[in-house]
C-alpha cells in the first residue's frame, strides 16, 4: 500500500473579497445613465443642483459632447435592471454553506471542523472536496494521487470501510475516487471538469461567505442594475471559472473554493468603466490612482495564508477581457465608438485564446513557471513554505 501525507494537513485555499479595501466612491459604475432621472435619484452621478458625488462631474455642464443628441439618445435608451442573477447566486451560496455544515455534522458529529480548526468557521477539507471544491486530482489524472493501488488516510468528513494501522493507530483509508466523491470516476481517469464551476458557489466557512457577500451585495448588485442580468452572468461566470482554471495550473493540490475570482472580475470592470468614461470624472487621474492602489492592496492581501491569490489574478484578467466584451458602453464620438468597438473585437479572440491556453496547460501539466509562486506569497513571509509546498508528497 502506497501512502502519502495525511490529507488532514492540507488546508483549503479560499477566495478573498476586497470589500474592506475598495474605495466606496469607486464601487458604483460610472457609465450608468448620467442624464436620466433614475441614475440621479440613485446617486450615481451629480444631481441637477450641481452637487457632484464620487468624483463625477455634472453631465449638464458645458461639455458639448455630453449634451449632443447622439449621446443623449444612447443614455435615454438605457434601463435600470433588477439584479436577478446575483440574487439567485447569493441564495445558492448561502444554501450551499448550510448544506456543507449539515454534511459536516453528519460525517463528523460537529457542525464545523474542530480537529484541524477551520478559522473561517466552516466544514472540514474532506467535506469541501466532496461538495465540489477545485481539487486537481479529481479533475485530471495525477500519477502521485490517482495511480492504481494508492490509498490515503481519509480526511476529516470522509469515511470508509477500510482501514490500516499507522504508527500504532488504526486509521480509515480511502482511494482518491472515494475522497472526490460526486459520482466517482466510473472506471475512467479523473475528469470532474465541473469543479471549475462548482467552487464559485462554495465557501470555506461563515466568515469567508460574509467577506465575499459584503462586496457582492453592495457593489455587485449595483453593477447588475446597470449591466442587466445576462451581462452580469457572463462577466461573473467567465471571471470565476477563469480564476479557478488559472489557479489550477499553479496552486498545487490544495482544494480551493469561493467566488472571489468572480468578484475580482467585477473589480476589473470598475477599472474599465473609469477608463471608458474618463471625461465624466472629476480628477480622473486621482480616481485612477486610488483604484489601482486598492487593487494592489487587495492582491497583496491574497498572499496571506489560506487565500488562493492565483484565483484572484486569473479572475481579474479574464474579467477585464469579459468586461470589454459584455459591459454596456456609451459612445461619445464616432472616434470613441471606433476605439471601443475595436477593443471589443480584439477582446473576443484574446479571451478565447487565454481560456484555451489555460485549459491545455492544466490538462497537460505545463506548470513550468518557477517564479509564478510569488504571486501567492511574497518571499520572506513566514507562511510561504506552507503555501508553496501545498502539494501532497508520496512516501
Amino acid at each position: 500500500m502506497a501512502d502519502i501525507e495525511s490529507l488532514k494537513q492540507i488546508k483549503p485555499t479560499v477566495g478573498f473579497s476586497s470589500e474592506t479595501v475598495v474605495d466606496p466612491g469607486l464601487q458604483k459604475p460610472l457609465s450608468s445613465r448620467p442624464l436620466t432621472p433614475e441614475s440621479i435619484a440613485r446617486g450615481n452621478y451629480a444631481s441637477a443642483q450641481n452637487a457632484p458625488i464620487i468624483g463625477v462631474t455634472d453631465p449638464a455642464d458645458q461639455d458639448p459632447v455630453l449634451n449632443s443628441p447622439y449621446v443623449r439618445k444612447q443614455m435615454s435608451a438605457l434601463k435600470v435592471h433588477r439584479p436577478y442573477f446575483l440574487w439567485i447566486v447569493t441564495a445558492i451560496q448561502v444554501i450551499m454553506l448550510i448544506v456543507e455544515l449539515i454534511i459536516n455534522y453528519e460525517n463528523t458529529g460537529s457542525v464545523i471542523e474542530t480537529k484541524n480548526f477551520n478559522y473561517m468557521i466552516g466544514p472540514s477539507t474532506g467535506v469541501l472536496i466532496q461538495t465540489g471544491a477545485r481539487f486537481t486530482p479529481c479533475i485530471r489524472y495525477v500519477a502521485e494521487y490517482d495511480a492504481d493501488g494508492l490509498v490515503f488516510e481519509c480526511p476529516d468528513g470522509v469515511s470508509s470501510s477500510t482501514s490500516t494501522v499507522s504508527g500504532g493507530v488504526t486509521v480509515e483509508t480511502c482511494t482518491m475516487e472515494q475522497i472526490c466523491g460526486m459520482g466517482g470516476f466510473n472506471g475512467q481517469k479523473p475528469n470532474q471538469w465541473f469543479r471549475f464551476i462548482t467552487p464559485i458557489f462554495l465557501h470555506g466557512g461563515i466568515i469567508h461567505l460574509l467577506m465575499n457577500l459584503l462586496f457582492q451585495c453592495r457593489t455587485g448588485f449595483e453593477m447588475e442594475r446597470d449591466f442587466g442580468w445576462w451581462r452580469m452572468a457572463c462577466i461573473y461566470l467567465i471571471s470565476g471559472v477563469g480564476g479557478f482554471i488559472f489557479g489550477g495550473n499553479y496552486s498545487g493540490q490544495s482544494p480551493s473554493i469561493g467566488c472571489s475570482g468572480a468578484l475580482f472580475g467585477l473589480i476589473a470592470c470598475l477599472l474599465i468603466d473609469l477608463l471608458q468614461n474618463w471625461r465624466l470624472v472629476k480628477n480622473p487621474k486621482w480616481e485612477l490612482a486610488k483604484l489601482v492602489f486598492m487593487i494592489i492592496i487587495s492582491l497583496l492581501l491574497g498572499t496571506i495564508p489560506y487565500f488562493d491569490n492565483f484565483a484572484h489574478v486569473g479572475g481579474f484578467f479574464t474579467g477585464f477581457l469579459a468586461g470589454l466584451i459584455f459591459m454596456p458602453t456609451i459612445h461619445y464620438t464616432k472616434r470613441d465608438k471606433l476605439v471601443k468597438t475595436t477593443l471589443l473585437l480584439v477582446a473576443v479572440p484574446v479571451l478565447i485564446l487565454v481560456y484555451v491556453l489555460m485549459l491545455v496547460g492544466f490538462y497537460n501539466a505545463w506548470n513550468n513557471c518557477p517564479w509564478c509562486k510569488y504571486l501567492t506569497c511574497i518571499p520572506g513571509e513566514p507562511w510561504c513554505d506552507s503555501k508553496w509546498n501545498s502539494t501532497l508528497i508520496a512516501s
